[in-house]
């Protein structure tokens, strides 16, 4: 039926991936690695007072470019696939 879940061992392995920055420290042309392509998601990224400073729609890629940031320093940033309900989380570091 249509609500069964298929799954395969390299689906698995590819949705446990974590996502990375390269170079990091960041700079404007770093990109930002997806643990597999993100249908429907969004990128949205947050300085150290919680303030939104960057918010980017995702669809159908597994890169991202980290873009300009108001200045160096440390910053949040949250990626959801809205398709797959995932969430992932962390710090960047911005030069």
């Amino acid at each position: 039926n249509s609500s069964s879940c298929k799954l395969s061992i390299s689906d698995f392995g590819s949705r446990n991936k974590t996502i990375t920055i390269f170079p990091h420290p960041a700079n404007a042309s770093s990109i930002i690695n997806l643990p597999y392509k993100i249908i429907s998601g969004e990128l949205v990224v947050y300085n150290s007072l919680g303030q939104k400073v960057a918010q980017q729609t995702i669809r159908n890629k597994t890169q991202l470019q980290v873009g300009n940031l108001p200045y160096s320093g440390i910053y949040y940033y949250r990626v959801t696939d809205n398709a797959q309900g995932r969430l992932w989380q962390g710090k960047l570091v911005y030069e």
